[in-house]
């Protein structure tokens, strides 16, 4: 009798938890946003055929963008379809190097490539409309450019050597074609990120060539310096429609650590003392992507969220093969999609994972 009580209240107490959770996932199925614990699937996007690859940004239609090794020699800047499932080489400028940078919701990639005899580097934009050929978009005078980010409106912003082979950050339009931005009498300015709201971030050198991230206001002309967390430099990587930038900045004990910035908050640190990272990309939830552990050793991409926090997303994949390990995230879109570059060279996507309610009923019944 005492064993049949007792397995009845373990029966009870079991279904309770059970129940518990089922109400959650239930929340996380009608409500957006809530969640118990977001998972992911992953997906080895392969290579141009030299077995090297790593994907560098994503729309929301889930197309990929990146470089990848073609031969023992060259890199290609390539596109992921979903439709497709496997790369296209997008070609280079002449030479035999290419990369590309960023993708908007209209399929139009920019990046850099190196021109014919691999004697100069222009920016680029490629259109699949276009007879899928790579745009030169020139520079500034120093025959050299790179090409960091694309928004809706096909606006491109990035950076180029001027005749005195000084780094200028630039937009270029269809219109007006490259303009370079002003630099407020900094020696070096570099263009990293553009919004639809057409605010630009990167980052400035100073008079002492330490380096600050930047956000530039397109109505006015004004560049704020987005200041550091304790230290003498920082630059920003990416900014969303909502104004929130994220990036690298040094803390005040010499470490390098993510930031998340926006106008409210200011410069918000989102590492952990001991350990350095980077924040590379953020989507319009103000889901953050990047790296934490040892740059140049071994590192660990992170996935934070503002009511989360920072997570490894190594442990949040449910198919990562085994030996797999996830080195940076270095792109997200809005739908929650991330993809990155694994310790092994491959480029990856993962796929948010949310099939719990079938699940919990099986095991209540």
């Amino acid at each position: 009798m005492d064993g049949f009580v007792m397995n009845a209240a373990k029966n009870f107490v079991k279904r309770r938890v059970l129940l518990a959770a089922l109400m959650a996932s239930i929340l996380g199925y009608f409500i957006p946003g809530v969640a118990i614990a977001q998972r992911y699937d992953f997906k080895d996007l392969g290579s141009l055929g030299g077995g090297w690859s790593e994907a560098r940004g994503i729309n929301d239609l889930g197309q990929v963008i990146g470089q990848s090794s073609v031969d023992d020699s060259d890199i290609h800047a390539f596109l992921w379809d979903p439709d497709y499932k496997s790369m296209i080489d997008l070609g280079t400028l002449g030479g035999s190097y290419s990369c590309a940078n960023a993708i908007n919701n209209i399929g139009q990639v920019t990046g850099t490539s190196h021109s014919l005899d691999d004697d100069q580097q222009h920016p680029f934009l490629w259109e699949g409309n276009n007879g899928r050929c790579m745009q030169d978009l020139g520079d500034l005078g120093g025959e050299w450019g790179e090409a960091t980010a694309v928004n809706a409106f096909g606006i491109v912003s990035g950076y180029s050597t001027n005749t005195n082979l000084e780094k200028v950050a630039f937009i270029w339009d269809p219109v007006s074609t490259m303009q370079p931005l002003p630099n407020l009498g900094s020696p070096t300015t570099k263009a990293k990120g553009i919004n639809n709201k057409g605010e630009i971030i990167g980052e400035f050198a100073n008079a002492d060539w330490s380096y600050f991230a930047f956000l530039l206001h397109p109505d006015t002309g004004k560049m704020d310096n987005l200041g550091t967390l304790g230290g003498s430099s920082s630059t920003a990587f990416a900014i969303n429609n909502k104004t929130q930038i994220v990036g690298r900045s040094e803390t005040g004990q010499s470490e390098m650590h993510a930031f998340l910035w926006d106008q409210d908050n200011f410069m918000k640190d989102l590492g952990t003392p001991g350990e350095d990272s980077e924040a590379y990309s953020i989507n319009d939830d103000g889901q953050v992507v990047g790296a934490f552990g040892v740059f140049g050793a071994s590192t660990s991409a992170f996935i934070w969220a503002p009511k989360a926090g920072r997570r490894d997303l190594n442990t949040l994949v449910n198919n990562l093969p085994m030996g797999m390990h996830l080195e940076k995230a270095l792109g997200i879109n809005n739908k929650g999609q991330i993809v990155g570059i694994t310790s092994a060279g491959g480029a990856f996507l993962l796929t948010t994972h949310s099939a719990r309610l079938p699940f919990l009923l099986l095991l209540l019944e």
